[in-house]
């Protein structure tokens, strides 16, 4: 689906997927109902068994952006040490990023870093 919204929004730069920016693994729910699995959670009080934790997702996320973070800091790092000082000019284009990702991910990132809690 990730990839159908980049066509939807006319994407022409190159891409490149990483799996890290997948959904939420839901193991042996994968493929089922939502409304039966969001059943059988609130009956059981909490996740189920087989299903990504929202830590692990962190994770993953964390393991990603940590990769892009340190490459875009060596890149500014090796433009500054070959005289290039770009630091008033706008991005160039190599140093733009569109990342699109799953609802299930964006969720939980952003419950992440504003300290929400999860809802009941």
């Amino acid at each position: 689906r990730a990839k159908d919204t980049l066509q939807q929004i006319g994407c022409k730069s190159p891409t490149k997927f990483d799996r890290r920016l997948r959904e939420r693994d839901y193991g042996p729910w994968t493929g089922k109902l939502w409304s039966e699995y969001h059943k059988t959670v609130n009956n059981s009080g909490n996740s189920l068994p087989g299903v990504e934790s929202d830590d692990q997702l962190l994770e993953r996320w964390c393991e990603f952006f940590s990769e892009i973070l340190t490459s875009h800091v060596k890149r500014r790092k090796k433009s500054k040490e070959c005289g290039e000082d770009n630091h008033n000019s706008s991005l160039s284009e190599e140093e733009n990023m569109l990342l699109v990702t799953h609802g299930g991910m964006i969720r939980t990132i952003t419950r992440h870093l504003i300290q929400f809690s999860p809802r009941p």
